[in-house]
């Protein structure tokens, strides 16, 4: 099951602001180009997974779950900036999510 680090949360809530969404807008993994990417939803579509940490609900789209799939999403920092990056315990690698434009105008 995928979990979110509170990092990761606050990360969530400032990238929506940032972008003008309101708080209605809900964070939405999605799988795009191989990739997996961050945009904004109005609500889940058919076959996504809501998450919901207590602090905001997630939506990680049918074509993205095998990427997030026991997976904690983090925050790095890195040359002052931060990014959401996907980590796997058994793995032990760090993947950034990418950025990319969805089709309501939010990227991550």
């Amino acid at each position: 099951m995928l979990r979110l680090t509170s990092q990761a949360t606050d990360h969530l809530l400032k990238v929506r602001r940032e972008r003008g969404f309101d708080a209605n807008a809900i964070p939405r993994f999605i799988r795009r180009t191989g990739r997996l990417a961050l945009t904004f939803a109005k609500g889940p579509e058919s076959g996504d997974r809501v998450i919901d940490n207590g602090r905001v609900s997630t939506l990680v789209a049918a074509s993205a779950s095998d990427l997030l799939d026991d997976a904690l999403i983090d925050v790095k920092t890195s040359s002052g900036r931060s990014m959401l990056v996907v980590r796997r315990p058994r793995e032990q690698v760090e993947k950034p999510i990418g950025r990319r434009q969805s089709s309501a105008g939010a990227t991550g």
